[in-house]
């Protein structure tokens, strides 16, 4: 992947902003420019990460395509950021798509990151924000320089849902992956399960809710996806 250094980058419309970025739309594509307090280490550490991703052509299908890093002549930092590919699509939240569409789009967000796993590459971030369906029921992940791999495990961001967790002594992995993916279902699916009578949890999904709430470190949360104790009666 190529690094090109430049003076001055256009930033153009914001398209979005996160506790580490503002995302621009520019002419070759989105500019995801890191935020001043982003350290050096850290900088590197993403530029790794994604370098790392690169070789796992299977993979390039579940994030955006990543076209150059950015460098500056004139600053000290590894990169200011990078240029991708502009992807468009829905988010996966309670009103876009039936009760049906969202168990398989959740079983297919299971399999994209299951994939990512066996590659040595973890995906912690799931959170509505940063998944988007594309029109042939495509996922695709964003803020994928937030991955951690075998090679590099520290988060760069700890999401909110996880702070206790791993306070407690829980690892950054599978598990953690699952109390996100969790998170996720029990917002994507909440208004269904709470308004309409034809849905039902049953009893282990209770206890999965329960051990999500209560940050529990050992829990059926390590290893359970909720959606699969949620049925339509």
């Amino acid at each position: 992947m190529q690094t090109r250094s430049i003076l001055s980058m256009p930033t153009g419309e914001i398209k979005g902003s996160g506790s580490e970025s503002n995302v621009y739309s520019i002419l070759d594509g989105y500019y995801k420019k890191f935020k001043f307090f982003v350290s050096r280490k850290e900088r590197l550490g993403k530029r790794r990460k994604l370098l790392y991703l690169e070789q796992f052509k299977y993979l390039k299908d579940y994030y955006p395509n990543i076209y150059y890093f950015v460098s500056s002549y004139l600053a000290k930092t590894p990169i200011k950021g990078y240029v991708m590919e502009p992807i468009t699509g829905k988010h996966l939240n309670k009103d876009t798509f039936t009760f049906e569409e969202k168990i398989i789009l959740l079983k297919l967000l299971r399999n994209i990151i299951e994939q990512f796993n066996e590659a040595g590459i973890y995906y912690h971030d799931i959170r509505i924000p940063n998944l988007l369906v594309r029109e042939q029921k495509q996922i695709v992940l964003l803020d994928i320089d937030s991955i951690v791999t075998d090679e590099d495990p520290m988060l760069d961001v700890v999401p909110f849902a996880l702070r206790s967790y791993l306070g407690n002594g829980g690892v950054v992995g599978t598990g953690a992956q699952i109390i996100m993916f969790n998170n996720l279902t029990g917002k994507v699916l909440d208004r269904e399960i709470e308004d309409d009578e034809n849905f039902a949890m049953d009893k282990e999904a209770y206890m999965i809710e329960n051990d999500i709430y209560f940050n529990r470190v050992d829990c059926v949360a390590d290893h359970e996806y909720l959606y699969e104790h949620i049925k339509r009666l």
